[in-house]
């Protein structure tokens, strides 16, 4: 019987103990914590050292006047008619020559296609775009919603069916060796593109 008591009191003072008179619901959502076991240098970022090339998202299906109000002039303007698997649509490509090489395909008054190469790609003089994770490399054009996973194919990665106003990033002559990539393309609009 000794036994049986002991125990009763035992447990009604670990009982006592958890319940605090002073505890509800509100003030445990209220109160700030300033411990913690986790040290925030023990954690890898992946993208802590990310160098944004340039906003993509900010060309999403704008028309040729906010494009120009954007970078400027182009270089040039090439008009030709593009033809995929859901039509031909007369298409302007508006060129920019900077750091790296840019090229914004305007179909029907809309940029639908954002090109970024890199000088090495297109004109032989300079390098490859670095990269210091394939997992980063939608960040480096400011595409910041979560990605999903991509397909990899050995020569590119592909992110698809992405819900913001980026629908597909295409990273093309990937080099894991080096970490360097050719360029990407960045499409809005999936209405015209394959």
């Amino acid at each position: 019987m000794k036994k049986f008591i002991i125990m009763v009191l035992i447990s009604s003072i670990f009982v006592g103990c958890g319940n605090n008179s002073n505890y509800s619901d509100d003030n445990y959502k209220t109160n700030d914590y300033t411990e913690s076991n986790i040290n925030i240098d023990d954690i890898d970022i992946v993208d802590a050292d990310v160098d944004i090339i340039i906003d993509s998202k900010q060309f999403s299906l704008i028309s040729s006047d906010e494009l120009i109000k954007l970078m400027g002039q182009p270089s040039y303007i090439e008009y030709w008619n593009y033809t995929t698997s859901k039509g031909t649509f007369p298409t302007k490509t508006y060129n920019y020559n900077t750091d790296y090489y840019y090229e914004f395909l305007v179909i029907n008054d809309m940029v639908v296609r954002m090109n970024c190469y890199s000088l090495k790609y297109w004109n032989g003089n300079g390098e490859d775009i670095k990269y210091l994770s394939k997992d980063n490399i939608p960040l480096m054009f400011g595409i910041d919603e979560k990605v999903g996973s991509p397909l990899y194919t050995g020569y590119a990665v592909r992110w698809s069916n992405l819900t913001g106003s980026v629908k597909d990033v295409w990273a093309i002559d990937v080099d894991d060796t080096n970490k360097t990539m050719s360029g990407v393309k960045i499409t809005y609009d999936e209405l015209y593109l394959d």
